[in-house]
């Protein structure tokens, strides 16, 4: 077992304790918790907080933990590590292996969700439904009091898949038991704070919509959500590259929930003829339910179209392109048809000269037009 905090990074401290356990030299639940409580207080210290072994060390105890603790008790563990994970990132800025033990979790918590040993019950799923939405949206603050971290940006994106997920295997869950998922009045679901607000902003949106919506339709609000909160971020810091690299992951998800890439179980909506219109009619109302969800807008109120104008039909990046950009986007759709050529090599040579903000808002633009789904609608030309 842990003997010492004094030399936390050696290899051999954790060996002997795995070669304990594995020969059942000590109670294995007290020695797994035991080591989780250590490893707790050892990444407090700023010196270890960055220390891969010991974040290794926690995730194996995690997996030996799993099938020996009831699956509840399992969960409450993982849920209070996001905390760590807060505390650990506040340490030690861009901590790779703190946004890494980040994914971990969310992994363990979907293995729950859908594992062997998943309960399959309605207040199991809502405990993990209730820690996966406030996960999601606690970071878009972390991102905004953090620019340029490319981790919290990754993370943001899992969190959205994991809930595309978690609203899947929940309607074989509820769906079955009368419960209903899509049921807005349903109580349970209500009690997620950041699941009412998606569903009080659709509420907005579709008004005549009877009160039922499926995953689909809330994962498509949640890409917008997505794009409205980078869009924003763009409009502040047009020159990291963080941001945009972020945008390109959101639009992409949005682009597959949107045009069904993701297969879903029915067709969705077209770009600039459903939801996203909407969104444009209820903006006054909007700014309450997106304080819920972590997203605080910085636009001036009297000019709320300016917010949304992304999602018009004639969909636009909130940095516009110059005419300079446009010219050099015209010549390497020439140049990247040449027999030969490298669409890459053609692209950087174009954009060298170019400013930091319009060097990446044409690598944006032509990773556009490179998308399958913007290249099968061609009305989303500019």
């Amino acid at each position: 077992m842990s003997t010492g905090i004094q030399s936390p990074q050696l290899y051999c401290l954790e060996h002997k304790v795995k070669k304990t356990y594995i020969k059942g030299h000590a109670k294995s639940t007290a020695l797994l918790l035991h080591e989780l409580r250590f490893t707790k207080l050892t990444l407090s210290i700023p010196k270890y907080s960055s220390c891969e072994d010991i974040w290794a060390h926690r995730k194996w105890a995690y997996r030996q933990l799993q099938s020996q603790i009831p699956i509840d008790n399992y969960v409450a563990l993982l849920n209070a590590d996001f905390a760590l994970c807060d505390r650990s990132a506040a340490i030690y800025l861009r901590s790779y292996y703190s946004w890494n033990y980040r994914q971990f979790l969310l992994d363990c918590l979907l293995e729950c969700l859908d594992g062997p040993l998943a309960t399959r019950t309605v207040a199991h799923y809502i405990t993990i439904g209730r820690i996966l939405w406030h996960a999601w949206a606690a970071n878009h603050l972390w991102i905004r009091l953090h620019i340029g971290d490319y981790s919290a940006c990754n993370f943001t994106i899992s969190c959205v898949k994991a809930l595309g997920l978690w609203l899947q295997l929940a309607e074989r869950v509820f769906v079955p038991q009368k419960i209903g998922l899509v049921v807005c009045s349903d109580q349970q679901l209500l009690d997620i704070p950041e699941l009412q607000a998606v569903y009080r902003l659709l509420d907005l949106c579709i008004p005549n919509q009877a009160p039922s919506y499926s995953h689909q339709l809330i994962m498509e609000m949640v890409g917008i959500f997505e794009l409205l909160f980078t869009e924003d971020l763009l409009r502040l810091y047009p020159d990291y590259e963080s941001i945009w690299y972020h945008y390109r992951n959101a639009t992409s998800l949005y682009l597959q929930y949107q045009f069904g890439t993701i297969k879903q179980s029915r067709p969705i909506s077209c770009w600039g003829t459903s939801l996203v219109n909407h969104v444009d009619e209820v903006w006054p109302q909007m700014q309450r339910d997106l304080d819920v969800i972590g997203i605080q807008l910085t636009l001036d109120d009297t000019e709320p179209a300016r917010g949304i104008r992304g999602f018009s039909e004639n969909r636009e990046c909130p940095i516009p392109l110059t005419e300079a950009a446009r010219t050099l986007i015209c010549e390497w759709e020439k140049v990247r048809h040449t027999p030969g050529a490298s669409s890459e090599t053609c692209l950087n040579s174009f954009i060298s000269t170019c400013t930091t903000v319009d060097r990446h808002r044409i690598q944006y633009e032509i990773w556009l037009r490179l998308q399958p789904e913007y290249l099968d609608h061609s009305r989303l030309l500019p």
